[in-house]
């Protein structure tokens, strides 16, 4: 086969395609996560059910998602949000119940303190939760060195120095409110952004303490990263096997094998659907905020940083095996006359066969992958 010509990912179908993913739960796909709710029922004030119990007997908490975390969640529900709850359920449930998978938070601070996700809510907690580094509106801002902790299952017992987040996305320097301040959610360019959760001064006010920076809840990616694409990311599975990553993709995989293979197998589950990630099998993984296959593969560049671990053309963007060279005599019976009589170079998949030479469609192939290694400087 011509990688240039059958086989280029801008080109081709994706027969596992699906349409309406939009990054919302599909059917079958689970709504909580994972059975590890805490004590009590957690409520967001925004959504409050009829027959809820009356708000004043439950606990609340105010919720600031940083970076495009709050895009995530439903449109009248951005800005600082109250969360009203029974008893004292884990933070990584009231984020899921807020609209953000757990896989999607690299950082949750409460009340100043940085906490892990089965940190127990309280009444009166002011909860800011960060994405990771290379998540979009991200920022460029220095990010966490060589010294990195890593945080232990239940978070830190004690709270770090303060230091500037490692790039805080709409803000510049992120800052928390002393504890009693009624926080805002602002844009951008610091107006308010919502009224559910009241006021909070500018960064840079007195009496503000900035994120932790050196400690994260995203757990350490494996090297080389190898990646599980969910059923309708046939075109991303291809691009990413061009730029030479291991993707395990196939069209009628559930959502039990998926999050399962990741698990197993150390990978990183690639996906629209946040309900497939709030599973508590899942560990590693990524919600993609994009529907264009090209947008997609930047987005999963930037974010684990792939730009210099990159290996173009040497796997099979069918099969996922690794392609060899192979000598022409080899493959010459599989293949045209005239790509024999302008082709010396070929390399064979050591998985399915097919053979690979530069074909007609490889330049566009090759500016594609120096487009995208370029952008995710």
């Amino acid at each position: 086969s011509d990688p240039g010509r059958d086989s280029d990912p801008a080109r081709d179908s994706d027969p596992g395609r699906a349409s309406g993913a939009g990054g919302e739960s599909g059917p079958g796909r689970e709504s909580g996560s994972g059975g590890e709710s805490g004590s009590g029922r957690a409520v967001d004030s925004s959504r409050s059910p009829g027959g809820a119990p009356d708000v004043a007997s439950l606990s609340s908490a105010r919720f600031l998602f940083h970076g495009d975390l709050d895009d995530l969640r439903p449109r009248r529900s951005r800005g600082a949000s109250m969360y009203r709850f029974h008893g004292s359920p884990a933070v990584k449930d009231a984020i899921e119940a807020l609209g953000v998978p757990h896989t999607e938070v690299d950082a949750i601070v409460i009340n100043g303190r940085a906490v892990g996700f089965a940190h127990r809510l309280r009444d009166g907690d002011l909860v800011e939760v960060y994405p990771p580094p290379g998540s979009p509106q991200y920022g460029r801002q220095e990010q966490p060195g060589n010294g990195r902790q890593e945080r232990p299952e239940n978070g830190p017992q004690e709270r770090p120095e303060n230091g500037p987040p490692p790039g805080s996305p709409r803000y510049g320097p992120q800052d928390r409110p002393e504890k009693g301040s009624t926080p805002r959610s602002t844009s951008p360019g610091g107006t308010p952004r919502g009224s559910e959760g009241g006021t909070l001064p500018r960064p840079g006010a007195p009496g503000y303490t900035s994120r932790p920076g050196p400690i994260s809840l995203t757990p350490p990616v494996p090297r080389p990263t190898r990646f599980i694409l969910d059923t309708h990311l046939g075109r991303l599975a291809a691009y990413l096997r061009m730029l030479g990553f291991d993707c395990a993709y196939g069209n009628h995989a559930d959502d039990e094998e998926l999050a399962g293979r990741a698990a197993a197998e150390g990978r990183v589950l690639l996906t629209r659907d946040r309900g497939l990630l709030r599973r508590s099998a899942v560990r590693l993984g990524c919600l993609l905020r994009s529907d264009d296959p090209q947008q997609q593969l930047e987005e999963v560049v930037a974010r684990f940083d792939l730009r210099s671990r990159a290996a173009p053309f040497t796997r099979c963007i069918r099969c996922n095996g690794r392609i060899q060279p192979v000598d022409r005599a080899v493959v010459a019976d599989r293949l045209q006359p005239k790509t024999l009589r302008y082709f010396d170079t070929f390399g064979r998949c050591e998985s399915c066969a097919a053979v690979y030479w530069q074909g007609s469609h490889y330049e566009r192939m090759r500016r594609t992958v120096e487009r995208i290694m370029a952008g995710a400087k």
